[in-house]
């Protein structure tokens, strides 16, 4: 009885695949996601497919790029920037604007509650109420292998199904500084708010 007793108190249970994902974001020093972004559009009848990559450090600092268009927040100041119109704006931030819910990828469980739909390989994740970010209401998120993000999927506020398919996800002990500098050609305007 007593060989029962202490077999059963040495098994550990395994942890779920989101809790794992959610745990390395949440201690990682930095996280870097490549990804392609598509955003199925009802009001334009259209599909637009965009490559980007996420890369955020412990301290709140992220370096998002989108196509051409680059974000940088290094500090309390979002860097903008948009070669096709030449211009950076730059705008004094703090945690309640509304760039920085793109850290909710890096926080799940502070955002979210979730729900496993199949163990290990999709979840739904609901806002949890209070959420003053500007999240998505719900999203499916689907895991590979249960150590990656292989696809997020939800509407935005205009409708749109976005889906974001994630092409790399890597977490590592330091992120270069050079990623948060905010550094842009001479020839460009700047816009400060």
């Amino acid at each position: 009885m007593a060989a029962v007793a202490l077999a059963t108190a040495s098994v550990v249970a395994k942890e779920d695949a989101l809790a794992t994902i959610t745990r390395s974001f949440r201690t990682s020093p930095c996280v870097r996601i490549a990804f392609q972004e598509i955003v199925n559009s009802q009001v334009f009848d259209e599909v637009d497919t965009l490559k980007g990559l996420i890369v955020f450090d412990s301290s709140g600092c992220y370096r998002i790029e989108l196509g051409d268009d680059l974000y940088i927040r290094s500090g309390s100041e979002l860097y903008s920037f948009s070669p096709a119109s030449n211009q950076v704006i730059i705008e004094k931030i703090d945690d309640s604007s509304s760039m920085v819910s793109v850290l909710w990828i890096r926080h799940l469980d502070d955002f979210f509650e979730s729900t496993i739909l199949v163990p290990d390989k999709r979840y739904r994740l609901t806002a949890k109420s209070g959420v003053s970010a500007d999240v998505p209401d719900s999203l499916t998120l689907f895991v590979s292998g249960g150590k990656r993000i292989e696809r997020i999927e939800f509407v935005d506020d205009n409708g749109d199904e976005i889906v974001l398919k994630v092409l790399k996800q890597e977490t590592s002990v330091g992120c270069r500084k050079d990623e948060f500098e905010p550094v842009f050609p001479d020839s460009v305007e700047r816009v400060r708010l």
